[in-house]
């Protein structure tokens, strides 16, 4: 047996192990550093009107996609611990519960995520902002929110038959305005969800009273002159490029129900459908489904943007 060369083994493994665990990097290895971090505060920018703000959700990615934070809080403000140095893609959204995003770990996914229009309250929309940075150090980052939904709303109403000579004695009442043919949710990259349809061609009397809220209005008002009368109703919806979404106008003349359906053209989130002023001409349509052409109605439909200048924001 060779002592000597046993023993010099012996004192080799010593050292060895003396070496690793006293100066790790003498094996040649560089042991595994935690990258750094820097915390970032995020404060949402709303729009001046239905601009409550309940709680957010930041959802934060890398480069590849994969997410790098994900933090839910009561309230419009938060602040998270981010990869710094690296480029990262951000996701702000209010009022959508913590449940809708507990599931995403990539930025695909969230994408492709479907926000029930059922999620949304007349005065608490759900809302969405985004961007991308690189974060060296502790800042503020100011997201501006966009609506999800559109709105459509409705200024005046003048029943200009009223009172003419073959209507002369006919009871005339404005019962109920609300949307047809709704898309019932939106994917976070604005493309319309189809998994549902509330109001298929015709009124939904069982729909839920906070989605009922969104989508009709009981009127009761009556038309006895050719005067117009100021309605200034709003109602709220998901984008639908189908071009089949109506807004009806629901009468009954003399005890019999008339409809004035108005078509909608394709909609988009966060955009206004605004009918200023709606005349009805003569009798409508025997089903809230079907249009009636300008011979019963005139009106025009004016889209335009939530949020078109820097003014119409406030820091909530």
């Amino acid at each position: 047996m060779n002592n000597d060369g046993d023993m010099k083994n012996i004192i080799k493994t010593i050292l060895l192990f003396t070496c690793i665990l006293f100066f790790p990097d003498c094996t040649g290895e560089k042991p595994d550093a935690t990258p750094p971090r820097v915390e970032v505060s995020f404060s949402a920018l709303s729009l001046k009107s239905d601009s409550d703000i309940n709680a957010v959700s930041l959802l934060v990615f890398r480069s590849d996609g994969s997410l790098d934070a994900f933090v839910h809080r009561e309230g419009h403000s938060l602040t998270a611990s981010l990869l710094k140095g690296e480029t990262l893609r951000y996701y702000l959204l209010a009022n959508a519960p913590e449940s809708l995003m507990r599931s995403v770990a990539d930025e695909q996914t969230l994408n492709s995520l479907s926000v029930g229009l059922p999620l949304n309250e007349r005065h608490s929309l759900v809302m969405l902002g985004k961007g991308e940075g690189s974060f060296d150090a502790p800042r503020v980052e100011h997201v501006t929110l966009d609506r999800l939904v559109c709105k459509v709303s409705l200024g005046n109403l003048i029943a200009s038959f009223a009172g003419a000579g073959y209507l002369q004695d006919a009871r005339v009442v404005l019962d109920r305005v609300y949307l047809l043919n709704v898309t019932g949710g939106v994917t976070l990259d604005l493309s319309p969800s189809a998994e549902k349809i509330y109001n298929v061609g015709v009124r939904d009397t069982s729909l839920p009273a906070a989605l009922a809220d969104l989508l009709d209005h009981e009127s009761g008002i009556p038309l006895d002159s050719p005067s117009a009368v100021s309605l200034d109703l709003q109602f709220y919806c998901c984008p639908n490029p189908s071009e089949d979404t109506r807004l009806v106008l629901e009468l009954s003349i003399g005890g019999e129900k008339n409809y004035y359906p108005l078509t909608l053209p394709a909609m988009e989130c966060n955009k206004e459908y605004r009918a200023e002023t709606v005349e009805l001409l003569s009798w409508g349509s025997a089903s809230p489904d079907v249009p009636v052409d300008r011979k019963s109605v005139d009106f025009e439909v004016k889209v335009a943007d939530w949020g078109v200048s820097d003014d119409e924001y406030v820091l909530n």
